[in-house]
C-alpha cells in the first residue's frame, strides 16, 4: 500500500480513534487482572499456581496467536483480520464472565488471547500502511498512549469496585466499539497492490539487515527489565505501603511520559528519542545495580532508580519501537516479521514475568539488574548504529534506503566508530 495517500481530516480522525480503541482493550487487559484474580481468588478459593496459570494464560495466547496473525493477515486483509480478532476477543470474553471452574477461566483466558494477538500485532502494522508520512509516528504511538491510559482506567476501576462483571464487560464495551469503527476507517487494497508485491520474489539481500534490527529491538525492548519492573514494583521496592498506590503512579508516569514522546516522534524523529530512552534504561539499571551491591538500595534510592528507569522507557523504547519495526521492514516480509517480532517480544515478556522471582533468589537483585544494563547498552548500540531515521519519509523511499546501502553490519558499525 502506498503511504502516500492523502485522507481528509475525518479519516485522519477516524485512523486516531482506531488506534486509541485498540490500544484500550491492550492497556486495560494488561491492568485489570490484577485486581480480576484478587476477586477470582475470594470467590473460588484457587491455589496461588492455578491463579497465577489463570493470570498468565491471556498472554500466553496472545503469543501463539501473533505467531499466524501475519499471515491471515495478508490472506484476506489487515481490516478484516482486527474484525475476526476482535470477534474472537469478545466471545472470550463472554465465556469469561460466565466462568465458575479452573478449566473454564482457562479457556476463556486463552480464547480472549488468542483474539488479542491479533489486535495488537496488526494495529500497529496496519497504521504504518495507510498513514501519512508527517502523522504516522503521531497515529502509531497513539495506540501506545492509550495502552497507558487503558493501564491507569483499570488500575482506577480496579481500585473503586470489586464487581468481577464490570472487569469483562468493559473491554467488551470497546471492542465492539473498535469493530465498529472499523468499518469506516481506509480500506487496505489487499486485492491490488498488495498482493502483487508479496507475490514477487523476496530479495534477502535487501531483507537482512532491516530484519536483523528489527527482531533485536523486539527482543531488546523486553529484556531490559520493563515487565519485572512494572509487575514486581512492590517487591522491589521493599514497601508495602506503598503497593496500593504505586500501580496508579506507575500508570500516570506511563501516560505522561508517553505523551511527551507522542508529540515529539514526528518532530525530532525516531533515532533520538530511542537513544535517550535506551540510554536513559541502561543508566537506570546500572544505579540499581550499584545500590543493590553497595546495600544503599533503600526505598528512596530504589524508587529513584525505579522511576527513572520507566521515564526513559516510557519515552523511547515504549513509543518508538513497533512504530520502527512496521516502518523498516521491507514490503515482502513485513507482516510475517511483524509476526515474529511480537512473537519474541511477548515470549521474553511471558518468560520473564514467570521467573524473575526465581532468579532473583539464585543470583540476588544485582545480578538482575546488570542483566538488564547490558540489554539495555546492546539496545542503545543498536538505536545508534543500524536503525535508520525514518521520519517524515514514505515506507517506499525507506526500503529503497536499504537497498541502496551496500554496506554489511559489520562495517556500518567499524564505519560508525572511525575516528
Amino acid at each position: 500500500m502506498n503511504s502516500n495517500t492523502h485522507y481528509p481530516n475525518f479519516t485522519g480522525l477516524i485512523l486516531f480513534g482506531f488506534a486509541s480503541l485498540a490500544g484500550l482493550i491492550y492497556g486495560f487487559e494488561l491492568g485489570i487482572i490484577g485486581f480480576g484474580v484478587q476477586q477470582i481468588d475470594n470467590i473460588y478459593a484457587f491455589s496461588s499456581f492455578n491463579l497465577s496459570i489463570i493470570a498468565g494464560m491471556e498472554l500466553w495466547g496472545a503469543t501463539v496467536s501473533i505467531i499466524f496473525a501475519g499471515i491471515v493477515a495478508d490472506k484476506i486483509g489487515r481490516i478484516k483480520t482486527l474484525v475476526v480478532s476482535s470477534i474472537v476477543f469478545m466471545f472470550g470474553s463472554t465465556l469469561l464472565v460466565n466462568s465458575d471452574t479452573y478449566n473454564m477461566f482457562l479457556m476463556s483466558r486463552l480464547v480472549q488471547g488468542i483474539g488479542l494477538g491479533g489486535i495488537i500485532m496488526i494495529t500497529p502494522l496496519y497504521l504504518s500502511e495507510v498513514s501519512m508520512p508527517k502523522v504516522r509516528g503521531r497515529n502509531i504511538t497513539c495506540f501506545q498512549l492509550f495502552v497507558t491510559i487503558g493501564i491507569l482506567v483499570s488500575y482506577i476501576i480496579g481500585g473503586m469496585s470489586e464487581d468481577l462483571a464490570i472487569y469483562y464487560y468493559v473491554p467488551i464495551l470497546i471492542a465492539l466499539a473498535f469493530i465498529l469503527l472499523g468499518r469506516f476507517v481506509p480500506r487496505d487494497n489487499i486485492s491490488v497492490e498488495r498482493k502483487e508485491e508479496l507475490s514477487e520474489p523476496i530479495n534477502w539481500r535487501f531483507c537482512i539487515k532491516p530484519l536483523f534490527i528489527a527482531l533485536s529491538i523486539a527482543l531488546l525492548n523486553q529484556m531490559v527489565g520493563l515487565i519485572p519492573i512494572i509487575q514486581y514494583a512492590p517487591i522491589i521496592l521493599k514497601s508495602d505501603h506503598m503497593s496500593s498506590n504505586l500501580s496508579i503512579y506507575i500508570g500516570l508516569a506511563n501516560f505522561v511520559f508517553t505523551a511527551l514522546a507522542m508529540f515529539f516522534i514526528d518532530h525530532a524523529g525516531r533515532k533520538p528519542l530511542l537513544a535517550i530512552g535506551t540510554a536513559g534504561s541502561c543508566l537506570s539499571m546500572v544505579f540499581l545495580m550499584i545500590i543493590s551491591v553497595m546495600k544503599l538500595d533503600n526505598q528512596i534510592m530504589t524508587t529513584l532508580g525505579a522511576g527513572t528507569f520507566l521515564a526513559s522507557f516510557a519515552l523511547g523504547p515504549g513509543v518508538v519501537v513497533w512504530l520502527a519495526i512496521s516502518e523498516i521492514l521491507p514490503t515482502p516480509i513485513r507482516s510475517k516479521g511483524m509476526s515474529v517480532c511480537l512473537f519474541l517480544n511477548m515470549f521474553v515478556a511471558c518468560l520473564y514475568s514467570s521467573v524473575f522471582l526465581e532468579i532473583k533468589q539464585l543470583i540476588g537483585y544485582g545480578n538482575v539488574f546488570m542483566i538488564f544494563a547490558v540489554a539495555g547498552l546492546l539496545y542503545f548500540i543498536i538505536s545508534v548504529f543500524f536503525l535508520p531515521e525514518t521520519k517524515g519519509k514514505t515506507l517506499e523511499e525507506i526500503q529503497e534506503g536499504f537497498q541502496t546501502s551496500r554496506k554489511s553490519l559489520l562495517s556500518s558499525l567499524l564505519i560508525r566508530l572511525k575516528p
